[in-house]
């Protein structure tokens, strides 16, 4: 059940929704998209260690602030996905509680 008087569970819930329409709006996930964006956010790409957010807003032709909120919700996920190596640490734990509000 979702605690409305939860703050960070609730701008983890806009992250999500506003990182659900960019992704709708740019087509993000397309075949051809979801594989390169996958390359240039793990490092994939030859000569590109990382990318900013105005150069992504640039490669897919997305306003910077698209581009930002879009890199924040991955990072979430990342930091989610790293954190969740270790179940038994609170911040894991932690997170995946307001992950799964969210979700």
């Amino acid at each position: 059940e979702e605690d409305d008087d939860d703050p960070s569970g609730r701008q983890l819930k806009r992250m999500k929704r506003n990182f659900d329409r960019i992704v709708k709006k740019y087509n993000l996930f397309s075949d051809d998209k979801a594989g390169e964006i996958a390359d240039l956010l793990t490092g994939n790409v030859e000569g590109l260690s990382e990318i900013s957010p105005k150069d992504f807003a640039q490669r897919y032709g997305m306003t910077e602030d698209d581009a930002s909120s879009f890199l924040a919700w991955i990072q979430i996920g990342v930091r989610f996905k790293e954190e969740a190596i270790d179940p038994h640490s609170a911040s894991g734990c932690a997170l995946a509680s307001q992950l799964n509000k969210v979700l």
